[in-house]
């Protein structure tokens, strides 16, 4: 059969943001009129397969003033996963009203949907899911064998349990409570920051052993301290307490010289 003719453009046009590089016919066969309608047909569908696809982004229902939504981000832009934020205004207690319950019932950001049906939250469970889902993009961040990613998890415990509490307190009580007009608790930060010290200590000790805290190559357990590490130094002035710890410091630039730790940066208000 003999395709005498035919003219194209290109679909969609390139000033839409849809990566396609398919071709959208309109033709003119002067043999098989059948068979061009095959063809559009084909591609027509092809077209709103890839734009559904695109579509078919992970919902983060949070906020980039949020520690924990900032580490999902975090995770995602490491992963090379697109993803949209569907910003919950924190100030305006979004995160307790039924629309976001029924997403997160305790009333705590973030909350993610990854497609029609999966829907999850706790940011750690949710950094877990992206990196295990999307293990072969970006660095591997859980570990190879079950010994590191024990050695991962057993760090991802120790920022959630014995650092990240410590880290919110000082900075609910110096930055969040006075910014919104309110008296923190400053004993209570300050014993915090004592606590916070003790366990810097512990870090110290481990970095100069390895140069991350799982072993030597950037995990999860490196990134789930970034965004709180991030807000304890600039919105808490803390800085100090990295600082004054030669492989807590030395760790703490390589961590945040990360491209993808950058990029999360540029997304502050």
């Amino acid at each position: 059969m003999k395709i005498d003719q035919i003219t194209c453009t290109r679909y969609p046009p390139s000033n839409l943001d849809i990566p396609v590089s398919d071709i959208y016919f309109s033709s003119i066969y002067k043999n098989d009129a059948h068979l061009c309608l095959i063809i559009k047909v084909h591609v027509i569908f092809l077209i709103f397969g890839l734009i559904k696809r695109r579509k078919m982004v992970v919902k983060v229902y949070g906020s980039y003033k949020s520690v924990c939504t900032l580490r999902v981000i975090s995770c995602l832009i490491e992963k090379d996963v697109e993803y949209e934020l569907v910003q919950i205004d924190l100030g305006a207690g979004e995160h307790k009203k039924e629309q976001f319950l029924a997403r997160q019932p305790f009333g705590q950001v973030p909350a993610i949907e990854d497609g029609d049906q999966f829907k999850l939250f706790e940011s750690r469970a949710i950094a877990r899911y992206i990196a295990t889902k999307y293990a072969d993009r970006g660095p591997d961040l859980l570990g190879n064998t079950p010994e590191e990613r024990a050695v991962v998890d057993q760090w991802v415990e120790v920022e959630a349990h014995n650092y990240n509490d410590l880290v919110f307190n000082i900075i609910f009580n110096l930055y969040i409570l006075p910014k919104m007009g309110k008296r923190g608790d400053r004993e209570l930060a300050k014993e915090c920051e004592k606590k916070l010290a003790r366990v810097l200590d512990i870090y110290e000790e481990r970095l100069g052993a390895t140069k991350y805290l799982a072993g030597e190559t950037f995990t999860m357990a490196d990134l789930a301290h970034l965004p709180g590490t991030n807000f304890l130094i600039t919105e808490a002035g803390k800085g100090y307490l990295v600082r004054q710890r030669k492989n807590v410091s030395r760790w703490w630039d390589e961590i945040t010289g990360r491209s993808a730790w950058k990029k999360v940066l540029e997304l502050l208000p």
